[in-house]
């Protein structure tokens, strides 16, 4: 490019050098009039170049606003992978979108290439357009004196010319360094495609699964109706045996009052020897585990163990869940969704809290539970 500007250059102030000389038979004036055919030409050149510029800097804007849409199809691609067999349908239906966007893209750069041929062809045009030149040279001869004149406005122009060349020079720089970005980012956004086809892989693989999964789910969701109706009954019973003890607590109370008015030194020596007893009780009872707990560890299997233990250990376990599930060749929701059923056969509830993200234990005594039977777990 440098070479065909001083080219250009040279090719300019030669023929004017030649007309002026050949015209006025003075070789300072021939000079002069070269040198101010030269700016003109880069003038015309800087013209077109920033014509080009314009051009690129719109369909870099384009291309920008191109993969922010794909950056955004890819995020509901990855939240669409958590819907099971709905999501699936539309995820084929962004991919398939993504792969028009990439071949709209892929026309783009070609139109890119055929416009840099353009520019090709134009620079071709411009040597014609020189040998016009050589034949309007008689015109040009009556314009001499003007240009005289106009000599100090030109070279003010030459001045802001060369201050927008700096200009242009710095903005192309700007321009190169996004489209290395852009290229860098297509890549990653290629990478991530072929991570979303081997999930999509892997969910039609686990598809079936999913599907006998669900049907054991609809049966354990009709059978904690059921608990639910006898929780309800067993609730009422206990809210009348609870006022119940209240009247007789009060009673109790009544009692007590009374005792104390009477002979308070031995009530309080009494009270002292009785409030010890139920701490020792508890302190003992606090670190034991409920046999029902014990059958739920047993049926645990190691992955399902992992899963429980990266739960109650780590406030965010996704990335350690998703490690154990590639690792099983499932995924998580599945070993949860199990582990669940287990705890709903053998303790009543469930452990884990459906759809928090990330995961949690349901509640704080769980927890503690499920953190004794993993420190049993490890002793075994």
């Amino acid at each position: 490019m440098v070479k065909n500007r001083w080219l250009l250059g040279s090719v300019s102030f030669s023929v004017s050098f030649c007309l002026s000389l050949l015209v006025n038979r003075n070789f300072n004036k021939a000079f002069v009039t070269g040198l101010i055919t030269v700016p003109a030409t880069f003038c015309s050149v800087a013209f077109v170049n920033r014509k080009h510029l314009t051009y690129q800097k719109v369909a870099l804007k384009t291309l920008h606003n191109k993969t922010r849409q794909l950056q955004k199809w890819e995020h509901r691609l990855r939240n669409s992978l958590s819907a099971l067999t709905a999501s699936e349908q539309r995820s084929e239906a962004n991919l398939n979108f993504l792969e028009t966007e990439l071949s709209k893209l892929h026309q783009q750069t070609t139109e890119q290439r055929q416009y840099k041929q353009q520019l090709g062809q134009d620079l071709v045009s411009l040597s014609e357009q020189l040998r016009q030149l050589e034949a309007e040279a008689n015109y040009w001869q009556t314009q001499i004196h003007h240009l005289e004149q106009a000599k100090g406005e030109r070279d003010l122009s030459v001045r802001s010319l060369k201050i927008e060349k700096h200009k242009t020079e710095s903005t192309l720089s700007a321009l190169q360094a996004q489209l290395q970005q852009l290229e860098s980012e297509i890549t990653e956004q290629q990478l991530q495609k072929q991570q979303l086809e081997k999930d999509l892989a892997n969910l039609k693989r686990l598809k079936p699964q999913l599907e006998i999964e669900s049907l054991s789910l609809q049966a354990s969701v009709k059978d904690l109706e059921q608990r639910k109706l006898q929780l309800t009954q067993s609730l009422s019973v206990l809210a009348a045996e609870s006022q119940t003890a209240e009247a007789h607590l009060s009673s109790l109370l009544a009692q007590l009052n009374q005792l104390q008015s009477q002979t308070p030194k031995t009530f309080s020596k009494h009270h002292s020897r009785t409030s010890k007893h139920p701490v020792l009780v508890t302190a003992q009872t606090s670190g034991k585990i409920n046999e029902e707990w014990l059958d739920f560890l047993a049926k645990l299997s190691p992955s399902e163990l992992q899963i429980l233990s990266a739960i109650a250990h780590q406030e965010n376990p996704n990335a350690a869940l998703k490690k154990i599930a590639e690792e099983n060749i499932t995924m998580p929701e599945l070993l949860i969704a199990t582990i669940n059923e287990l705890a709903l056969e053998t303790l009543g509830d469930l452990i884990i809290e459906p759809g928090s993200i990330p995961p949690i234990i349901a509640d704080h005594e769980y927890l503690t539970n499920v953190q004794r039977l993993l420190k049993i777990n490890e002793v075994n």
